[in-house]
């Protein structure tokens, strides 16, 4: 006996159970992770766009927690349950983003052709952890992106860290403290918003920035748990 294989006896009769091997999937998980975030690309979200996991995944999450669930399986309908859902999470759905969705899905599936129900849960939580550092990663490049323009904006409309200082009422009594330079100024997310919330000069250069730079405010959500962890693989 191999010590891949599991052999029962059973009078004349042998019963061989092949281990099955996550990483012998690996390419094929990739290739999926790729194809859901090529679909994501396409994805915009009504509303702003979220910071947390579950925003993060949008529709492509939805995909892999309803493999997860065993509620759906087939392509057909699993395209159709995403479709609707993006639809209503997001923009219209445009024939790029069909075409992308109906690959991402095909992709997913054979990723999971022939995968033993012991081990279903591990290939898709690779897959799903795999795509949520692929659309992290984005995000923080999109951070940085606005940080940049956004100090490039007030530079360009005060000259100097004082004239902001001045024109935002920023003194060392108040809450909010007197800024040294322009990159020390708080990122333009939702929690700039929520700091100068009774700021009128300070949130008019933000609107005034989003819409001259068409730059996304990025909603800094809190980290929702979803009560399960990565299945451990068998020694």
């Amino acid at each position: 006996m191999t010590s891949s294989q599991e052999v029962l006896r059973r009078g004349l009769l042998q019963v061989r159970h092949e281990r099955f091997d996550v990483k012998s999937r690996h390419e094929a998980i990739q290739k999926s992770v790729s194809s859901l975030n090529d679909y994501l690309d396409t994805f915009i979200p009504k509303g702003r766009w979220g910071a947390s996991k579950h925003s993060l995944l949008g529709p492509a999450g939805k995909l892999i927690s309803i493999l997860k669930s065993g509620k759906l399986s087939t392509k057909t309908a699993l395209i159709g349950q995403i479709t609707t859902i993006h639809e209503n999470t997001g923009s219209r759905l445009t024939v790029e983003a069909a075409n992308k969705l109906e690959k991402a899905v095909g992709d997913l599936l054979e990723a999971m052709k022939d995968v033993p129900s012991t081990k279903r849960l591990r290939v898709l939580s690779e897959v799903d952890y795999g795509l949520y550092f692929r659309r992290k990663k984005k995000l923080l490049e999109i951070l940085a992106r606005n940080q940049e323009q956004w100090v490039s904006f007030l530079k360009e409309k005060y000259q100097d860290i004082s004239r902001l200082n001045e024109a935002w009422n920023l003194t060392a009594e108040g809450e909010v403290k007197p800024y040294t330079d322009f990159s020390k100024v708080d990122w333009p997310t939702s929690n700039f918003e929520k700091k100068y919330r009774e700021n009128i000069p300070a949130l008019k250069d933000l609107a005034e920035f989003k819409e001259r730079l068409k730059v996304p405010i990025i909603e800094e959500e809190e980290e929702v748990s979803e009560g399960e962890e990565m299945e451990v693989e068998e020694a």
